[in-house]
């Protein structure tokens, strides 16, 4: 390599190292938030925003257990993505249900405060009964 090579190259190096540090910082960016969209329209499994307090309400979704051993709780995942905590259930009951898609009736609870805790922010169901999903 010649003389005037060394040169051109040492010239070169700080404006590849910016372009490619640009590059990376590009790549690790968070993406942009999505637009906003119109709100879904409610389905059958989706639970009304706001249910009377004296009236049951009827959830179709997913039992799965949230926590770790020994605080698991079970909760009703509904297709539109919201989460019921289900008070109630024996151990049996949460044992054969769990990974199951069901239908569940009951009772809702209060619903969280504004700005409670992600681990209270769940709606509460008291179950009155469950079935395997129709």
């Amino acid at each position: 390599m010649t003389q005037t090579s060394h040169i051109a190259v040492a010239r070169a190096l700080p404006l590849l190292l910016a372009g490619s540090l640009s590059l990376l910082a590009t790549a690790c960016a968070a993406p942009p938030p999505p637009p906003a969209t119109a709100p879904a329209p409610a389905s059958a499994s989706a639970a009304p925003a706001a249910p009377d307090a004296g009236q049951p309400l009827t959830l179709q979704g997913r039992l799965v257990l949230r926590g770790n051993a020994p605080h698991e709780q079970p909760v009703l995942q509904t297709a539109s993505g919201e989460t019921w905590q289900l008070k109630g259930l024996s151990a049996e009951q949460v044992t054969q249900w769990q990974r199951q898609n069901v239908e569940v009736r009951g009772q809702p609870g209060p619903r969280p405060a504004a700005g409670a805790a992600p681990s209270m922010a769940s709606p509460q169901l008291q179950v009155q009964s469950i079935r395997a999903q129709p």
